[in-house]
């Protein structure tokens, strides 16, 4: 099944999922979604004093997984 991207959004929103990145077209399955989200876990300065976001593509550092964004999802 295919989901399309506002269910993607309404269902991380859902579960309070917040500060991410989805690049990609609208996931059809784990992988999908895995290849193209990422999630905020910080900042780190540079030494030049820039600050940078810090991401994680690591699903352990989501806050949820595939199978909770999924039941989400099939709600809507």
């Amino acid at each position: 099944m295919s989901y399309t991207s506002e269910k993607v959004i309404k269902a991380l929103k859902v579960l309070n999922i917040k500060n991410y990145s989805y690049c990609g077209d609208a996931p059809k399955d784990e992988a999908t979604f895995l290849k193209g989200f990422s999630i905020h876990t910080g900042t780190e300065t540079l030494e030049d004093g820039l600050v940078v976001a810090k991401t994680s593509n690591n699903p352990d550092d989501f806050g949820f997984t595939w199978a909770e964004l999924k039941e989400e999802m099939d709600k809507l």
